[in-house]
């Protein structure tokens, strides 16, 4: 595998107060803004985005998890290698890719 300085990690931005679920009739928009009156604003929600693309403190860190800006241990089914080759597989299939390795 070829070295770069490209990096890939993946972030929980948290429960947003964004449009995502208003769009969807007015029952799940009903619901929707119930629920966003405990959202945090979009501004914050950023903030995990923000940190991993800009942040020296994680410039070399790559295939890790993120939560409010501090790395976490993610599920349990994506340390499983069986699910990652799967979804590898799936994934080079459906975009028509050959595989990189």
């Amino acid at each position: 595998m070829k070295d770069t300085s490209i990096t890939a990690n993946a972030l929980h931005p948290g429960f947003v107060d964004s449009e995502i679920g208003v769009r969807n009739g007015w029952t799940v928009g009903f619901i929707w803004n119930l629920l966003a009156l405990f959202a945090i604003s979009p501004e914050r929600g950023v903030e995990t985005s923000a940190y991993l693309a800009y942040s020296p403190e994680v410039a070399s860190v790559s295939g890790k998890y993120f939560a409010k800006s501090q790395m976490k241990t993610s599920s349990r089914i994506s340390y499983d290698p069986i699910a990652a080759k799967k979804l590898w597989d799936v994934s080079v299939s459906l975009t028509g890719l050959e595989e990189i390795v």
